[in-house]
């Protein structure tokens, strides 16, 4: 359970203690009626928040180290969540594997994953997924992923979204996907990834979206793809 807190009298560095505290907006209001400047991990209502400048975090946010997830009015999941279907555990905003699930949150506004214990990754929801700039921020970097379905409502894959899965063997996209960009580094690294069919509306590749796929050998591209940046498919040697 997380206890840190960080609530001041506004304008003040004076703690806000011996007050009770609701959301109002994206301020923290005592029910004196008073506005408190809040900065960091809140506890309200048992339900754990987190603010930078006054303002509450949503969606999944890496913060000291550790992955968070924050549904839109800014508070922690927590207990049991149903994401695509399935039954997902999170403590504070962390997921914890259960049974049937390894990790699971938020990948973008409305887009959402799910692993399983067998490597098996599911990405839903609608609209884009996120981009990661680095590889400390990817959630999933590092686990055993094996094969990938992507959900029809899905618009894009961010930028290193599957980046470096060593042991991805299939993607998979379903019927009716509305994925019409595949941004850069998105399937780099991806060693063991022998083939792939692109989905029907997808109209760019970015740079370096397939680079250094060393066992690439088949890609299906779409007639309705109509950019792809020169390095797309860098030092993949066998497509």
């Amino acid at each position: 359970m997380i206890t840190t807190m960080v609530v001041v009298e506004w304008g003040t560095t004076i703690p806000a203690t011996g007050h009770k505290y609701e959301v109002v907006g994206n301020k923290l209001v005592c029910d004196c009626g008073d506005v408190f400047a809040a900065n960091g991990f809140v506890e309200i209502d048992d339900t754990i928040m987190y603010f930078i400048d006054d303002k509450f975090l949503t969606g999944m946010q890496k913060l000291e180290g550790k992955f968070y997830n924050f549904d839109k009015n800014g508070r922690a999941y927590d207990g049991n969540i149903e994401i695509l279907g399935t039954v997902c555990l999170f403590d504070d905003g962390i997921s914890v594997a259960n049974e049937s699930v390894a990790l699971a949150g938020i990948c973008g506004e409305n887009a959402y994953f799910v692993i399983d214990h067998n490597g098996n990754m599911t990405v839903g929801g609608y609209g884009e997924t996120h981009d990661y700039i680095s590889v400390g921020n990817i959630p999933w970097y590092g686990c055993d992923i094996k094969t990938v379905i992507v959900g029809k409502d899905i618009t894009t894959i961010g930028t290193r979204f599957f980046y470096n899965n060593g042991n991805l063997t299939s993607v998979i996209f379903e019927n009716g996907s509305k994925i019409y960009k595949i941004k850069a580094y998105a399937f780099s690294m991806c060693i063991n990834l022998k083939e792939i069919t692109l989905p029907e509306n997808l109209n760019a590749l970015y740079g370096y979206t397939f680079s250094n796929c060393a066992a690439l050998e088949k890609v299906t591209i779409p007639s309705t793809v109509n950019s792809i940046a020169n390095n797309a498919f860098l030092s993949t040697n066998k497509v």
